[in-house]
């Protein structure tokens, strides 16, 4: 129901508010009603990962060196 009139998104925008007890106060809710939701989505650490994976592929470099003359 506060999903479906943006509520959540409403919440979050009273913690940039002047008033620290209406800051507080948002915070408070955030964290006792989706704070939980949001840890149950976050995969674990053990998972395999997608995305970039710098230097995971060596460049073969001339049994040499390099020879820049």
């Amino acid at each position: 129901m506060i999903d479906d009139a943006e509520g959540l998104e409403k919440i979050e925008n009273l913690q940039s508010h002047d008033n620290t007890e209406i800051y507080e106060k948002a915070v408070k809710m955030l964290e006792s009603y989706w704070l939980e939701e949001e840890d149950e989505v976050m995969p674990s650490g053990d998972n395999a990962q997608n995305g970039f994976n710098f230097g995971s592929q060596q460049n073969s470099v001339p049994s040499g060196g390099f020879n820049f003359g």
